[in-house]
């Protein structure tokens, strides 16, 4: 019995591990894109999956060799998270990075072709499962409030496979975009808890949307096809974390404060062919 649960253990632990590494290898290989959670998350799955296979091991030979396997299974484990991890950890969002003076930058051309003569115009590459995108919108709602009309937001879609209910958000918010409500849709998506189908449906029905319109768009490709536009545009913009906002012709990476943002608009506004007002309180 001792020595089935062993075997039990050790493929439980097994099991973990290679989900772990799976999903670390789509971050790095795959998705160039980032979420310093999922990155805990998998090392942790990892880490304990060796450490259940290394309490797994038979203990009635002598320890000596005992000793040997458990060096070589760690050694195995920092081999395969060295070459994922050091490229997520370089690329991954700096939390408050945003108190460093940002990158400037000839704009990537799908950023540029979203530029408008009149405004400053905000691109930002989102999840809206992403947890560090849902705290950069607490802290970009209010300031684009302030400054009305001066400032345009084009959102990108990029959901990242690890996040469950990701992909069907954006769908929705591609939906809501089709009946003029794609904004308004993208803000309460980042505040809602249930992004479930049903709960985006509730969202939907919630700001008056067409819920015959609002369904069929969902049942169709159009979304699908939208969404695979904006991935190529992360992609030929070198998105390589999550939140990326483009401000004027200054980029970001990672969650920014109020003040980095409201500073890095200022001078968008004061990029623009005529004197932008000030705004408003």
């Amino acid at each position: 019995r001792d020595a089935k649960g062993r075997r039990l253990l050790a493929a439980v632990g097994a099991a973990g591990a290679l989900a772990g590494l799976v999903f670390l290898g789509l971050q790095a290989f795959i998705l160039h894109a980032y979420c310093k959670l999922c990155l805990i998350v998998d090392v942790a799955s990892i880490g304990g999956g060796a450490l259940a296979v290394m309490l797994a091991a038979p203990r009635e030979n002598t320890r000596e060799p005992t000793r040997r396997m458990n060096l070589v299974t760690g050694g195995a484990v920092d081999a395969a998270l060295a070459v994922p991890l050091s490229v997520g950890l370089a690329k991954a969002p700096d939390v408050d990075a945003g108190e460093r003076p940002p990158v400037i930058e000839a704009l990537p051309a799908v950023v540029q072709l979203e530029q408008r003569a009149d405004v400053a115009t905000i691109v930002e590459f989102v999840d809206f499962e992403c947890p560090f995108c849902r705290r950069q919108q607490e802290t970009l709602g209010p300031v684009l409030a302030s400054y009305g009309s001066r400032v345009r937001v084009v959102r990108k879609n990029v959901p990242l496979s690890f996040h469950e209910h990701a992909m069907g958000a954006a769908r929705a918010a591609c939906c809501a975009d089709e009946q003029g409500r794609g904004n308004r849709m993208a803000e309460a998506l980042f505040r809602a808890e249930d992004l479930t189908p049903e709960g985006c449906e509730r969202i939907a029905r919630d700001l008056g949307l067409d819920l015959q319109a609002y369904r069929s768009c969902m049942e169709s490709r159009r979304p699908d096809i939208s969404i695979e536009r904006d991935h190529e545009a992360a992609r030929s913009a070198r998105v390589s974390g999550l939140p990326t906002v483009f401000i004027g012709r200054e980029r970001f990476e990672g969650l920014q404060s109020d003040a980095t943002v409201r500073a890095s608009i200022d001078r968008a506004l004061r990029s623009l062919p005529s004197d932008a007002a000030t705004p408003r309180s």
